[in-house]
């Protein structure tokens, strides 16, 4: 009895803290989980005007990239990348952007701007990013001539692409590209905003893998209206009246194929009607790169065994692209 008088302030103790554990631990089973939530970026920051975008631009997963066009290992990821937007470019948008400091691979970044203008943004970065990897094995510094050679393997337009590197303008694009980059707290590359999101993928098939997955959790909820579902004209096989076929003797038609355009370029006359033909077994994605035409501003979707007819009100010069393969064709008009 003794023992226990003299230990009642210490079972005193024990007891009262006892009864702070338990109360601490209620509490905490009944206080919801805070589940981390990912910061939701601003668009103007990821988008910028000058930003170029391969496929629809209303595709439900709209993924961005920034990346270093000097980094060799970051070619897996845009590898990755194009490979799901390939397969599924109706879900999947995608968009290339710089976050670079150094003063050559600034000049690739203006390079491939450059390259923009010709549709070829894509094309030019990976290329760059295949050839830099080479370049720098090698320790040859990359040069206007070096840029310029990379823009004759991709048919670009040299006395264009020449001056678009004498013209300091798309400096000022680049450097916009990085102030975005600083308002996003990029720090290494290549980093990856999913629907204005930061998305983490440690390697290149972790990327393919979560666009996968998220392109088929939107085709199972079934929500969304695709882009690039128009109407078009379906073949029919009709007796035809004489204007029709008078107007028909006008029409001039350029057959897709496995190989590309066929002709690649044509020259009609003003007013004269236009038809596009799918001859493949695969839907395609008619890309204007240029936009001075009405009804020819948007990407038009052209389904196996149909075509899409246009008749040009004006004089002028049309280019366009297949947005998968980049197969491309001119139309030029004549006055």
């Amino acid at each position: 009895m003794r023992f226990i008088k003299r230990n009642i302030p210490i079972f005193l103790t024990g007891l009262i803290l006892l009864v702070l554990f338990a109360i601490i631990i209620a509490v905490s089973q009944t206080k919801p989980v805070e589940i981390p939530t990912l910061k939701t970026i601003d668009e103007a920051d990821l988008i910028a005007g000058h930003t170029y975008i391969l496929g629809f631009p209303e595709a439900p997963l709209s993924l961005v990239i920034f990346a270093n066009y000097q980094n060799s290992p970051e070619l897996p990821y845009l590898d990755a990348a194009y490979e799901v937007y390939k397969k599924e470019p109706r879900y999947l948008s995608l968009a290339l952007r710089p976050f670079t400091q150094t003063t050559e691979g600034k000049l690739i970044a203006k390079a491939a701007q450059i390259a923009g203008d010709q549709g070829r943004y894509w094309e030019y970065a990976v290329l760059a990013l295949e050839k830099g990897a080479i370049n720098n094995e090698n320790k040859e510094k990359i040069t206007e001539k070096i840029l310029l050679d990379w823009a004759s393997l991709l048919n670009l337009n040299k006395s264009k692409f020449e001056s678009g590197l004498k013209d300091k303008g798309y400096d000022s694009l680049i450097e916009a590209d990085l102030k975005d980059a600083g308002k996003l707290e990029i720090v290494t590359s290549p980093t990856f905003f999913l629907n204005k999101q930061r998305l983490s993928a440690k390697n290149a098939e972790e990327l393919k893998q979560l666009l996968e997955e998220e392109i088929a959790r939107i085709k199972r909820e079934k929500k969304i209206d695709l882009p690039g579902e128009e109407t078009l004209v379906e073949p029919e096989e009709k007796e035809l009246t004489p204007m029709q076929k008078e107007r028909t003797e006008t029409l001039m038609e350029i057959k897709y194929t496995e190989e590309g355009w066929d002709p690649k370029e044509v020259q009609p006359f003003k007013g004269q009607t236009i038809r596009w033909t799918n001859t493949t077994n695969k839907t395609i994605y008619l890309q204007p790169l240029d936009k001075s035409y009405e009804g020819l501003k948007s990407i038009v979707t052209i389904e196996p065994g149909q075509y899409f007819e246009y008749k040009f009100p004006s004089g002028g010069i049309f280019r366009y692209q297949e947005m998968a393969t980049y197969h491309w064709g001119m139309v030029i008009i004549e006055w």
